[in-house]
């Protein structure tokens, strides 16, 4: 055969064993070029790995393992927003996580709204991961929609809290003018930070920063009493920070304002002070007048039967609770079912005499103190009532209800959202495991 002819068919033959290799009989084509194609990539030839993918792309557009691929290559070594499109293909048909990766992609590509999306998608599924919130608040924030940044940052926060995050909102919440949950969550900061060191360690960089925000903010809302604390503090720990002049210059010049508010709070502890006295008189004054009543009550059936004859059970009920309190006065059961039953006839002063004696010979009851408190309620002005509340959670801080009933009065009775939600927090806090966590939760997603 001619030579001409014998290299015009190597020319063809060649070729057709190349596109064999790709397409033929042995090992399956798309497996043979996924293994080609990462070869390129290991090679540094990412290029010609891309090439070669888009290729089977266009010959398999079902085949979801070439199509990640292809995507992963894109993102590493090619068009990052072509990477982007290929991942929430694959994320739609097959795996929800690669819309993870379809964000990460968008924003290296800066499209960041495709990004938000693919990070929203994921987060549908996947709504206990903390970093995706985390990432998707500060891509929100950059992009200039700080609102809904906050907000998935503070998702980030509920499911996996740091200082660092909490500074963070704190400082968001402070731009966008709102000060009292920015005042919470740089407490909430400097808490968390002070709980992460060890026993006698230095105090940590974070903790200085919350100090001085905090100082800043307590003195741009007119409250020099409270700025005056935190900047103490930080002239204690932080004898160097670099805001501290600045702080004490400010409160100094506000000093008038400042003895003012302190005799205004010398004035408030006072009248506190004095309420708290005359409520303790009045209670044991309803202590004594419920004794005396029952005492009276003992002598009539004693009178009434030496003037009948009969016995006294019949002029007086074997389970009369007051009598049987009377004559159990140390056991705190029957105190308690004098006290109920009384609540229950709506004498509310008999109710809180007999509740303080039951908590006086049982102190520490859940359930009495919230029957106590509840009666409270009936008997005393919202303000007086939240005062019972606080005394008796500072009292029993380790009681679960007392944060709920104090957070819920907060709320329903004086409107007051932003008390009411930091007392939830700190239940949350100090309660993870508690069994209606959940509902919690709600209520305060409520109050946001």
């Amino acid at each position: 055969m001619p030579k001409r002819i014998l290299c015009r068919l190597n020319c063809l033959i060649l070729p057709a064993a190349l596109l064999l290799l790709l397409t033929g009989c042995g090992e399956p084509p798309v497996a043979e070029g996924l293994k080609r194609a990462q070869a390129d990539i290991d090679a540094g030839k990412t290029p010609q790995a891309i090439a070669l993918l888009e290729r089977m792309a266009a010959k398999h557009p079902q085949d979801m393992s070439v199509l990640e691929a292809l995507a992963y290559a894109q993102l590493n070594g090619g068009d990052a927003g072509r990477a982007g499109d290929l991942f929430t293909t694959v994320a739609l048909s097959k795996d929800a996580d690669d819309h993870l990766y379809a964000a990460q992609a968008y924003k290296k590509a800066n499209r960041n709204d495709k990004a938000v999306e693919s990070y929203r998608l994921y987060l549908l599924s996947e709504p206990k991961q903390s970093d995706p919130w985390n990432e998707l608040g500060e891509l929100l924030v950059a992009s200039g929609n700080v609102a809904d940044g906050i907000t998935a940052l503070s998702k980030a926060h509920d499911l996996s809290p740091t200082p660092e995050l909490a500074m963070r909102i704190g400082t968001l919440y402070d731009q966008i003018g709102n000060g009292t949950q920015s005042q919470r969550y740089l407490q909430n900061a400097l808490k968390q930070a002070r709980a992460k060191r060890p026993a006698g360690s230095e105090p940590t960089t974070i903790e200085g920063n919350s100090l001085a925000q905090l100082a800043d903010l307590a003195l741009r809302d007119k409250k020099p009493l409270e700025a005056e604390r935190h900047i103490k503090q930080l002239e204690k720990d932080f004898p160097q920070h670099p805001n501290l002049t600045d702080l004490k210059t400010l409160l100094g010049k506000d000093q008038a304002t400042l003895e003012a508010a302190q005799t205004a709070e010398k004035e408030r502890l006072q009248k506190e002070k004095k309420e708290a006295d005359k409520r303790a008189a009045a209670a044991e004054e309803a202590r004594r007048i419920a004794a005396e009543k029952a005492k009276a009550i003992a002598n009539n059936a004693v009178i009434g039967a030496t003037f009948t004859g009969a016995p006294p059970s019949v002029l007086v009920s074997a389970h009369d609770p007051a009598l049987e309190s009377l004559e159990r006065h140390q056991d705190p059961a029957h105190w308690k079912a004098l006290a109920a039953a009384k609540a229950k006839s709506g004498d509310y002063v008999w109710a809180e005499a007999a509740y303080l004696e039951a908590m006086r010979l049982q102190p520490g009851s859940t359930a009495t103190i919230l029957s106590y408190l509840d009666v409270v309620s009936h008997r005393r002005a919202s303000v007086e009532y939240l005062q019972e509340c606080e005394k008796q959670l500072a009292k029993y801080p380790e009681i679960p209800e007392l944060y709920l009933v104090t957070a819920r009065g907060y709320r329903d009775r004086l409107q007051n959202r932003r008390n009411a939600g930091f007392i939830f927090n700190r239940f949350v806090q100090k309660f993870p495991n508690y069994p209606a966590l959940d509902q919690v939760r709600v209520e305060m997603e409520a109050l946001r």
